[in-house]
């Protein structure tokens, strides 16, 4: 997700033809993040641009509503952006931005609420309300904890991306091809995943039964990206749900009877022997007639680490 926000900073950037323009880089971030919540959830594309996203992301840091003043004045005090005193706000009648299709015109998709429905259209009193999941996204204290309630809300909604969202996917990602079940796994780009896709493709088909069945691929950087095999994860009962704790990588042979886990180590997270016990708890809640077989595969960088690993496991370097 890092890696889409920074190809709509650059987008940002690219853009000549704003007039009101920022260069701190924390306020540019919340505006990419902002404006790929409006490629996700909005289907109006008229409303899908630089001016509504600096509206979404200024006005969930105004939770009690705002109107155009009160916007116009958090843009001067916190973002360094100056408007003209004369200028009026472009979500009147006109709507010439697309700001009205945000609004929650029984729409209980809206991103925006109307907090005072009742005034005329031109009266510059008119408040409006960030929806509070969006809200929260920027009051986020962490960049991590704001990577995560964003994948909620964009999770929540829709499961493929828009088109040239899906684009700047493109441009980062790793692709992996899983035999069993045939699918192409995205992950996001690094050296930690680039191991993961040499286990899938190289190592499993090598060294593993041939009926073995891909149970979950992890994704570190986020979970729009990996892949859980949710029917087989319930039809073995084995403890594990999307977006929890688990290995790099999962596999089961049924007629082995077994599930093999796979760690990618390039710098840490070996199985040494309180992993292996944290993860036989958490994986074999309802299936315990099921043998555990775990390897740790490490980049040849990260070798020095093999005598962290618990007896009884296995070591591929790659």
């Amino acid at each position: 997700m890092e890696q889409i926000i920074s190809f709509y900073i650059s987008e940002y950037d690219n853009n000549k033809r704003l007039h009101h323009r920022t260069e701190d880089p924390d306020v540019k971030r919340q505006l990419a993040i902002a404006y790929i919540i409006l490629k996700y959830l909005v289907k109006n594309k008229k409303s899908i641009n630089w001016y509504n996203a600096s509206t979404l992301a200024a006005g969930s840091n105004i939770p009690v509503g705002w109107n155009w003043k009160s916007l116009k004045d958090y843009f001067e005090t916190h973002w360094k952006i100056e408007y003209h005193e004369n200028t009026r706000e472009s979500f009147r009648a006109k709507d010439k931005n697309g700001f009205l299709s945000l609004v929650d015109h029984n729409n209980l998709n809206a991103l925006v609420i109307h907090l005072t429905k009742h005034l005329g259209t031109t009266s510059p009193r008119h408040r409006y309300k960030v929806r509070d999941d969006i809200a929260a996204v920027f009051q986020a204290g962490s960049k991590k904890s704001q990577i995560a309630l964003l994948e909620d809300v964009l999770e929540a909604v829709v499961s493929i991306p828009p088109p040239d969202l899906a684009a700047a996917m493109d441009i980062t990602k790793i692709t992996v091809t899983v035999k069993n079940p045939p699918k192409l796994v995205k992950l996001s780009p690094g050296e930690h995943h680039m191991i993961i896709k040499n286990i899938v493709e190289e190592i499993v088909p090598t060294y593993l039964p041939a009926d073995t069945e891909c149970i979950s691929i992890d994704d570190t950087g986020g979970r729009l990206f990996g892949y859980t095999n949710t029917s087989k994860i319930k039809e073995l009962g084995l403890g594990v749900k999307k977006g929890s704790k688990q290995p790099d990588v999962m596999f089961y042979s049924e007629s082995e009877q077994t599930i093999y886990l796979f760690e990618a180590i390039y710098s840490s997270g070996e199985f040494d022997p309180g992993r292996v016990e944290s993860f036989k708890e958490l994986f074999m809640e309802k299936g315990a007639d099921l043998k555990l077989l775990f390897f740790s595969v490490f980049h040849k960088k990260a070798i020095s680490r093999v005598k962290n690993v618990a007896r009884g496991t296995a070591i591929f370097i790659v």
